[in-house]
């Protein structure tokens, strides 16, 4: 697409090389988003990126229940592989400080821009129905995240 608000890098490439790399989620250890919540004036100037925090979870939630990934599998390369990397502990313990989310993975909804908490209020993925949603979110044992509603 000759649309700006595509201008990522690396770039968006084609279904076959999309599928590639699909069918090979299994040799990668993290996934991650880039998340580069841009505005239009930004994207207008050429900044590259767009939002990703608001949409990793449910795309591969989706590839959950397609069967690509296993929910312990896609765990692993979102949370587990990334707190070890880092050298974090990402263990519930009593008297520590949790750091957790929690996922309603029966939830259906629709992407939505204009819903998103972030900078960025448009992304490729709008419209797209995804099952599985962030719920509650815990950091350093403090709620900031309860029944959707971001508590900053």
């Amino acid at each position: 697409s000759n649309d700006i608000r595509f201008n990522v890098r690396p770039p968006l490439r084609d279904e076959r090389e999309r599928m590639k790399l699909v069918r090979n989620l299994n040799a990668i250890d993290v996934i991650a988003s880039d998340h580069a919540p841009h505005s239009e004036k930004e994207k207008e100037n050429g900044a590259n990126g767009f939002s990703g925090i608001e949409t990793m979870l449910p795309l591969m939630l989706n590839l959950v229940s397609k069967g690509v990934l296993t929910l312990q599998q896609l765990i692993e390369k979102i949370c587990i592989n990334p707190a070890k990397i880092f050298g974090m502990n990402n263990e519930i313990e009593v008297s520590k400080l949790a750091n957790l989310t929690i996922i309603d993975l029966k939830k259906e909804w629709k992407i939505k821009g204009d819903n998103f908490y972030s900078k960025s209020k448009w992304t490729p993925f709008e419209g797209w129905n995804v099952k599985g949603k962030v719920s509650h979110v815990v950091v350093n044992g403090r709620l900031v995240m309860e029944d959707e509603v971001l508590n900053l």
